[in-house]
């Protein structure tokens, strides 16, 4: 994983639209966001960290200013472009049940109301 800065400007709100014309070479990704409600402590446990944060679905759309960066980036364009931070949209956040639940979240990806990817949050790391 890398982490980059994200600005408020670069934070969609659900339900909004965005314009790709201001984006260099955009990508998108299904994301699940997490957002801190309250500090943690250094060794905080899963069952405090659940009760800090809320979720929501997420899309980040990833641009880089350079042509044809994807996959064809080094490790140093990442970091002198701030790790191709573009846009996030944010959905509706909830407080989460329980950390199994990460495990199972199914996603399905349209465009034009055809079908064109699937996934699984156990395919992040085993879960997000």
């Amino acid at each position: 994983p890398a982490y980059g800065t994200i600005l408020s400007t670069q934070l969609v709100e659900g339900g909004n639209s965005i314009s790709l014309s201001t984006l260099f070479d955009p990508l998108l990704e299904p994301e699940l966001i997490f957002e801190l409600t309250a500090d943690l402590p250094e060794n905080a446990d899963v069952q405090t960290i659940l009760e800090s944060v809320k979720v929501a679905p997420g899309i980040e759309i990833p641009d880089a200013r350079y042509k044809d960066w994807f996959p064809n980036f080094a490790l140093s364009d990442l970091i002198s472009d701030n790790t191709a931070t573009g846009l996030i949209v944010v959905g509706k956040r909830v407080t989460p049940l329980d950390y199994k639940s990460f495990a199972d979240i199914n996603l399905k990806l349209f465009k034009n109301d055809q079908e064109i990817e699937t996934g699984h949050s156990s395919d992040v790391l085993g879960n997000p």
